[in-house]
């Protein structure tokens, strides 16, 4: 069982894609050494029993990587999504940079544990993922902020998110509906976070939002105060 406090930024990343892309919110959670330290003995047991499993630095070439013992690529930070995946055009960059600053305006920087393995898949069924959710700190302002997203994807007739949030930082994937085969990695990954698997594994103070189109970064908003840790 392991558990990291951070004391440095957690944040909310809003990638915009130009053209026929895309657009997804999210919050991005480093990982330091330590945490990717304590994270990897877990990944090599859950990658033995899965092996179909790969890990997310290995997903896509975006993700900062770090190089471990017996060739275990971890990726350095991992992402909370806020939003579902969805197109935008060019047009509706300025409004929605202009309004998610002006919804977040009051917003406050918060504390999130990321407490319990799960596996989720997507909805083409084209990806299996095996994740931290969100289930305890944290839940209720992430759900929040999502709904603060889903005004401003609204009126820029952006489909919402999901109806019944539950945010996850996914650690690594499977090709196609893995579930039923990576059953046994969650449960092996339970039994050394505590028996449920409730037990806190990491905690992030987030306190910045950006806004990251093309090759530039908007920063949305920004918490002055750092908070003590919950502790």
């Amino acid at each position: 069982m392991w558990r990291e406090i951070m004391h440095c930024t957690c944040i909310f990343r809003i990638t915009v894609c130009l053209g026929n892309n895309f657009d997804i919110v999210g919050i991005t959670v480093p990982f330091s050494a330590i945490a990717r330290r304590q994270l990897e003995p877990l990944m090599k047991k859950a990658f033995s029993i899965a092996p179909e499993l790969k890990p997310m630095a290995m997903e896509s070439l975006n993700y900062a990587t770090v190089q471990t013992s017996d060739e275990l690529t971890l990726a350095k930070e991992y992402h909370i999504s806020l939003s579902q995946t969805v197109p935008i055009r060019v047009h509706q960059i300025i409004s929605i940079v202009d309004m998610l600053q002006n919804k977040f305006d009051c917003q406050k920087g918060f504390w999130l544990n990321l407490d319990q393995w799960e596996l989720f898949v997507n909805d083409e069924q084209t990806r299996s993922f095996l994740s931290l959710e969100v289930v305890g700190k944290g839940l209720s302002e992430i759900c929040r902020q999502i709904q603060v997203v889903d005004e401003v994807f609204r009126l820029h007739n952006l489909p919402a998110y999901y109806k019944t949030p539950r945010p996850h930082a996914s650690i690594a994937w499977a090709l196609g509906n893995a579930i039923p085969s990576l059953q046994k990695a969650v449960e092996e990954l339970k039994k050394n976070s505590g028996g449920s698997g409730h037990v806190p594994l990491c905690t992030y103070f987030v306190k910045r939002i950006e806004c990251k189109i093309g090759s530039r970064t908007y920063c949305i908003w920004k918490e002055k105060v750092q908070l003590k840790a919950p502790f």
